[in-house]
């Protein structure tokens, strides 16, 4: 009786000591599901058909899945990881509800997944994010690890370009190459060159990203053109949305041939004489080189007129600035340094000779702008004698002298301008 209670004290003994040698399996780390959903629409909450999306999605920084998705109006892109969990650094966390419950950091994991994304949308749109999850599981089975899901929402506001090139007839200008260049926020959409259409039209888009914790609408997007045809002048712009809200921007712009400068009863009559092939160099010079920055030629302006009984070759021009200034005369003396100079020594180099008008009459229209929308208009006339002209060409007189031997109208009515 002995032996045996011996025997099973010993082997007691015997597997207690063995016990603090076999190590107890750990539990099988939990599964975590990330899960990424991006969507792509409209102002209107629609979705937008065609937007190519090229996605990265890492597992911690390994990459997991690489691929492509087409957007469409039947279901966002959807997708789902269960990334690798990695051992936390701490040894306490504070579950929902509950209060903090210490955990030793073995029992502790870290599970991270980043989605990047590139978008296309035929060859002209460009937009690209990241967006990552960052959670922990448990080996506990009462605190498993939480699923994640992260739903990214991209709006984008599309802004239509339409451009239509017309001559001065109203008539569409085919196949004229144009170059234009789109960007948003300074950054090149898209570069072309195309031909106008048989409407004499080009047109395009972008898409614009919509931030809603902006405060602003303004709109960062705009297009800027230029035009060429042999038979016009050249012409460039640009043309911008006024908010992101805006969907159809259009402009008209107008080609002008040399013809269309002059009066047609003028130009009939003239047509291929010795002052008419002077004048379209004239009109040549102030159209490629231009007067000045703000002020350019009428069309159908050119032609002669009477004035006291004489001839004179009337030219006529818009001027367009900006100004706080209200003086009427310090417009007038500004016109006169700006513009009628310089006309005054390119008409007397080119049309000196001529003998068929008696003077100039150069009609300048102010448009100042004193602050949007209000503005003034005033129509300046200096009527110069050609021989005038020719003098203070040939710097023989000064110009206050040129102004006192002319006649200068202000809406009509005759004023003295001092440039001093």
């Amino acid at each position: 009786m002995n032996i045996v209670l011996y025997i099973i004290i010993g082997l007691q003994i015997f597997l207690s000591c063995c016990s603090q040698f076999i190590t107890t399996p750990n539990p099988i780390k939990p599964d975590v599901t990330h899960k990424y959903e991006l969507s792509i629409v409209d102002l209107g909450g629609i979705p937008i058909e065609g937007i190519e999306v090229y996605y990265i999605l890492k597992d911690s920084n390994e990459i997991a899945i690489e691929n492509t998705y087409t957007s469409n109006s039947v279901s966002p892109l959807s997708l789902t990881l269960n990334p690798t969990s990695k051992p936390a650094l701490t040894s306490t966390y504070d579950l929902p509800s509950q209060s903090i419950i210490q955990i030793e950091a073995k029992d502790i994991f870290r599970n991270i997944s980043t989605f990047e994304y590139d978008m296309k949308l035929q060859d002209h749109f460009y937009y690209s994010g990241s967006e990552t999850i960052n959670s922990r599981s448990f080996k506990n089975e009462k605190y498993s690890g939480r699923n994640e899901v992260k739903k990214i929402n991209i709006e984008l506001s599309k802004h239509n370009f339409y451009l239509d090139f017309k001559d001065f007839d109203d008539s569409p200008i085919q196949n004229s190459q144009v170059e234009y260049e789109m960007k948003c926020n300074d950054d090149v959409i898209s570069q072309k060159t195309v031909l106008t259409d048989e409407h004499g039209s080009v047109s395009d888009f972008v898409y614009e990203y919509f931030d809603k914790g902006e405060t602003s609408t303004k709109s960062n997007c705009y297009l800027s053109y230029s035009i060429e045809n042999e038979y016009y002048y050249s012409n460039s712009g640009i043309i911008a949305s006024s908010s992101k809200w805006e969907t159809n921007i259009s402009r008209e712009v107008f080609l002008f041939k040399p013809s269309d400068y002059f009066e047609e009863d003028f130009y009939t009559r003239s047509q291929n004489s010795e002052l008419s092939i002077k004048l379209l160099k004239v009109v040549d010079h102030i159209n490629i080189h231009g007067v000045d920055e703000n002020t350019i030629l009428k069309p159908r302006s050119i032609k002669v007129t009477l004035f006291k009984e004489k001839p004179f070759l009337r030219f006529a021009f818009t001027n367009i600035s900006y100004s706080l200034m209200e003086d009427k005369y310090d417009t007038g003396k500004n016109i006169f340094d700006d513009v009628i100079r310089k006309l005054i020594n390119l008409n007397s180099k080119t049309l000196e000779e001529s003998n068929q008008f008696y003077g100039y009459d150069l009609s300048v229209t102010s448009i100042l702008i004193l602050d949007v929308p209000k503005f003034r208009e005033i129509e300046y006339r200096f009527i110069i004698p050609k021989d005038i002209a020719k003098k203070y060409a040939n710097k023989d007189i000064t110009g206050q002298k040129m102004l006192d031997s002319s006649v200068i109208l202000m809406d009509g009515e005759r004023i003295e301008l001092k440039l001093q």
